[in-house]
């Protein structure tokens, strides 16, 4: 009888040493799956860290390359001269639909335009303007009459900006000062699309601006 009440003691001792064994190594294998798994979370943000580190890095050079292209020109005519022809035209458009649609919104909008229009001109014939080497022919001529007609839009459009601020504001857009300011408007819209044609010539057929060609850079202003 105690023989067999001391088999059944080591029995249990067995079995429970077993179930502790089992659980430790069963405990281990979760830590080690576990600590596997945190590798490979650690390893993937490592991953996306670097991609987004070089995504920066790749954005900044695109960047720096970016102000070295724009530095490359000789001067930043190029840049804004686009300006005052799409805004000019744009303004003079919105200013004819002004006496059909919409009147006071579309006053707004192209005294906006016609603003910016002015501003942009402005900076195109003088802070940003394109000075040429000594040019002679045919290429001075064209580039006298680019000149002409850009300084011909500076003061249409601006007349148009002012008496369109005196419409608007003051005389509540009757239509015998609307109709002045669409003719101004227009003016400018014919002379700078002149002032843009001879541009493109001068750069297409006569081959000034391109990689700087017969033009003073702005770093000896």
């Amino acid at each position: 009888m105690r023989n067999g009440l001391k088999g059944n003691k080591e029995m249990k001792r067995i079995i429970i040493v077993f179930f502790v064994m089992l659980s430790t190594a069963f405990a281990g294998e979760i830590f080690a799956h576990e600590h596997h798994h945190n590798k490979e979370k650690d390893s993937v943000a490592k991953i996306i860290s670097a991609a987004q580190g070089d995504s920066v890095m790749q954005q900044k050079m695109e960047q720096h390359q970016e102000m070295e292209d724009i530095n490359a020109f000789p001067n930043y005519h190029p840049l804004i001269v686009h300006f005052p022809i799409v805004l000019l035209l744009i303004a003079a458009l919105f200013q004819l639909l002004s006496f059909f649609f919409y009147k006071k919104e579309f006053s707004v909008v192209m005294l906006i335009l016609l603003t910016l229009g002015v501003i942009s001109a402005w900076l195109s014939s003088n802070t940003f303007h394109a000075d040429t080497e000594e040019l002679t022919g045919r290429a001075k001529e064209i580039f006298e009459t680019h000149e002409q007609m850009a300084s011909f839009t500076v003061w249409f459009s601006f007349i148009a900006l002012v008496i369109k601020i005196v419409s608007h504001f003051f005389l509540k857009r009757k239509w015998w000062i609307e109709t002045v300011v669409a003719l101004f408007l227009a003016a400018s819209a014919v002379t700078v699309s002149i002032a843009g044609h001879h541009g493109a010539m001068l750069v297409h057929m006569e081959g000034i601006g391109p990689q700087g060609k017969f033009l003073e850079s702005h770093d000896n202003d």
